[in-house]
């Protein structure tokens, strides 16, 4: 299917067997603009012989036999990753919404049978305009191609992951958010913490939250200007420089009130307002962090040099590279922390980076140096300040610069490694 600049309107398509049901969606977006009903089919077959004319944004699945839904998804994500599959369906259990997502949907519209004779479809117009704008908008936003479904610049999200704890993905996170902010002036840049129950980004920001992700819960698809002035938190920094975070639910058990609509729903309404998301997150792969994986154009593996850490790393990467779960392979790239340097040297036994690159088909974003004096600022609750000072100050912090800069978001670093000679991470084709 050709690439193309895509309209304002949502470009949708759906497979429906049943000629009512196929009926009542028509019905329903008749006039539910920007959403253009482009092209009805009745079976999985059908829809892949009309697909790459047709040429949707998303494509709506329903009442297909056995698992015939779910294996449309899985074809839709691997050969047309620029079509957003979602799933009209009558299952309501947490299992059935968990086994669509795996096969790469990127929404699920409930279905419900009026009792009496008439047994007509009932779907909730709301919900279904919801997820078709969503889905669409995930899929530009992971694609790269700019303006969302209004016409308003869309972010670019940067998911922090490793397989392991304790490897400095959460501090890596924080620095990378505050370190983007001062090297963007006029750049908007959103932290936001997934690691629900047990988050440690509101000290290493130095902030006491007012507002967490819990409160826009109810709000999540609903996002406008107020909300986000008045419940996303701001962190002042140096040289009139302002970095804004989402922290996590201040009370553990908050942590189940948010679900993965929920997060589908803020990812997809915060890019509308913010250039860069950071997204830090939990080890274990949940719903909610494969949401976020999904959507990113950027994922950071982190690992540090010991055989633990990269021995989860290959783990983690043979299940993020599984089709079916629609994480684009091309967003991965490593970084490594905690590395040896001539300044400070880890304990003898350390891999050396070589090494670790040579073991995984993955662009080194970079390296990040072991540092005693950053994790001082860290426990003394100065680090907000050293991030948002010159990346000299910690030797931590030409690191965190070059991942910026091999990204293609900030300028080339000088490293104390080399001489200060200025030099640019380049990631491996």
């Amino acid at each position: 299917m050709a690439s193309r600049e895509r309209p304002l309107r949502i470009r949708t398509m759906l497979v429906a067997g049943d000629k009512a049901l196929a009926e009542a969606v028509q019905l329903l977006l008749a006039d539910a603009f920007p959403i253009e009903l482009v092209e009805i089919v009745a079976s999985a077959q059908q829809c892949r012989r009309m697909l790459p004319e047709a040429d949707p944004d998303v494509l709506l699945i329903a009442d297909l036999p056995g698992a015939g839904a779910f294996q449309l998804a899985r074809e839709v994500a691997l050969n047309w990753p620029e079509v957003a599959a979602v799933i009209l369906s009558g299952a309501e259990t947490a299992d059935a919404f968990r086994a669509a997502f795996a096969a790469g949907a990127r929404g699920v519209v409930k279905l419900g049978r009026q009792s009496g004779p008439a047994a007509a479809w009932v779907i909730s117009r709301e919900e279904l305009e919801t997820q078709i704008n969503q889905a669409a908008e995930l899929v530009r936003i992971r694609s790269g191609r700019g303006p969302s479904a209004d016409g308003q610049l869309t972010g670019r999200v940067i998911v922090i992951y490793s397989a392991k704890g304790g490897v400095g993905k959460s501090l890596i996170a924080a620095s990378l958010a505050q370190r983007l902010a001062m090297l963007n002036p006029a750049g908007r840049i959103l932290l936001m913490d997934l690691n629900l129950q047990f988050s440690t980004l509101p000290i290493l920001a130095n902030l006491e939250p007012a507002h967490t992700i819990f409160d826009l819960v109810p709000i999540a698809a609903e996002l406008n200007q107020r909300v986000v002035n008045d419940l996303i938190q701001r962190k002042e920094l140096p040289e009139q420089r302002t970095l804004y975070i989402l922290p996590a639910p201040n009370e553990p058990r908050q942590a189940d009130q948010v679900g993965q609509e929920h997060v589908q729903a803020l990812l997809t309404g915060l890019r509308r307002y913010f250039n860069f998301l950071v997204v830090d997150t939990t080890s274990v792969i949940s719903d909610l962090t494969l949401t976020a994986l999904q959507a990113a154009q950027h994922i950071l593996l982190v690992c540090i040099p010991d055989v633990l850490s990269i021995s989860q790393i290959g783990a983690a990467l043979r299940l993020l590279r599984d089709p079916q779960l629609g994480i684009p392979r091309d967003a991965l790239g490593l970084v490594i922390n905690q590395v040896a340097d001539k300044a400070n040297r880890r304990p003898a036994g350390e891999i050396p980076t070589e090494t670790i690159q040579s073991l995984f088909d993955l662009p080194l974003l970079g390296q990040v140096p072991f540092d005693p004096d950053y994790a001082r600022a860290l426990t003394g609750g100065t680090l907000a300040t050293g991030i948002a000072a010159a990346a000299q100050t910690y030797r931590a912090l030409v690191g965190i610069d070059g991942i910026i800069a091999s990204l293609g978001y900030g300028p080339p670093v000088a490293s104390p490694q080399d001489g200060g000679r200025s030099r640019l991470l380049r990631a491996r084709a």
